[in-house]
């Protein structure tokens, strides 16, 4: 019997790749944020490390990017709230708890429930961890409403997602009261995988870390900032032009999606293609995300739909031989 205990913004999933956030150049002196840095794309910003295929950045130390350069030496620049050490390799393996008010927490990461409040169980998405003690948060998926909502369901203990794919979609965990994992103890990420995808057969997943997620400093710094405001994150990027340019990008692997149930596992080194940090930095991960492929004309009002039908289950860090 099991005991189960990152959102993205859509507009940010443009293309496969998956954008995090670039840090400009150093200036000797602490400064307040400068408004500016390139427009805001569309105005509507986020702070997840999701987007669209751009710009490959500046050079390894984040350095060329954006013109806001007295972001980064603001005190609020790349602002972290470590996270409880991970020492158990479960995160969650998607248990349903039925109508209890809580889960055990012990299988999923953590210790055996502290007692504390714990959110309410639901069918739809499951939490992880005591809330006190031990790595913690839930599940989310997007959209979750509109034309083309992904459906999340949780009751068969495992992660159903399915819906027709008209949009720019995904799914992920959420993190609660930190926003900085250090999984540097594990070698990766596994996890199980079934379904149909009807376009490529595959998701994209995607861990998001501070050097590549973009400073909230610099999305609030916008001409129309994100409402509500971005929330303090630990992200250091700042983009050359825009969000959505590609200056700033997670690390992501493509993983099949096929009828027959799978285990994935994903090593640290095979996530790849991250801006400006091409790779994961594993004490600095901030998001976990699956992505469905874009549909033709995503973002449009004449996408060319698909169907998607998925089952994630076990998700867990590992270690390798």
């Amino acid at each position: 019997m099991k005991t189960s205990r990152f959102r993205a913004s859509t507009r940010l999933l443009a293309g496969a790749s998956l954008l995090g956030f670039l840090a400009s150049a150093c200036v000797t002196e602490d400064v307040d944020p400068v408004l500016g840095g390139g427009a805001s794309g569309d105005g509507g910003a986020s702070t997840s490390s999701a987007g669209a295929g751009g710009n490959t950045g500046g050079n390894a130390n984040g350095g060329g990017g954006g013109t806001a350069s007295g972001v980064q030496n603001d005190p609020a620049f790349g602002v972290g709230t470590d996270c409880p050490l991970v020492t158990a390799a479960l995160i969650t393996d998607f248990t349903y708890a039925g109508a209890a008010s809580s889960d055990a927490g012990a299988a999923d990461g953590g210790a055996a429930d502290s007692g504390a409040a714990l959110p309410v169980a639901s069918a739809t998405g499951v939490t992880f961890g005591d809330f006190v003690s031990t790595l913690s948060g839930g599940t989310f998926q997007y959209p979750g409403a509109g034309a083309y909502p992904v459906t999340s369901d949780v009751t068969m203990s495992n992660w159903h997602l399915s819906g027709t794919i008209g949009d720019y979609s995904g799914f992920g965990l959420f993190l609660t009261g930190c926003n900085v994992v250090n999984a540097s103890a594990f070698d990766g990420i596994s996890f199980t995988v079934r379904g149909n995808v009807e376009l490529m057969s595959s998701l994209a997943f995607s861990v998001g870390t501070s050097e590549n997620d973009i400073s909230h400093l610099w999305l609030n710094s916008q001409p129309t900032p994100p409402s509500p405001l971005a929330v303090p994150n630990s992200g250091t990027c700042i983009p050359a032009n825009n969000q959505y340019d590609g200056t700033c990008g997670s690390p992501s692997y493509t993983v099949p999606v096929t009828p027959t149930e799978t285990t994935i596992t994903v090593a640290w080194a095979q996530l790849s293609g991250g801006r400006p940090r091409a790779s994961v930095d594993p004490a600095k991960l901030t998001s976990i995300v699956w992505i469905f492929p874009p549909p033709p004309g995503a973002g449009t009002a004449t996408p060319v739909p698909y169907e998607a039908d998925v089952v994630i289950d076990d998700l867990r860090f590992v270690d390798l031989p």
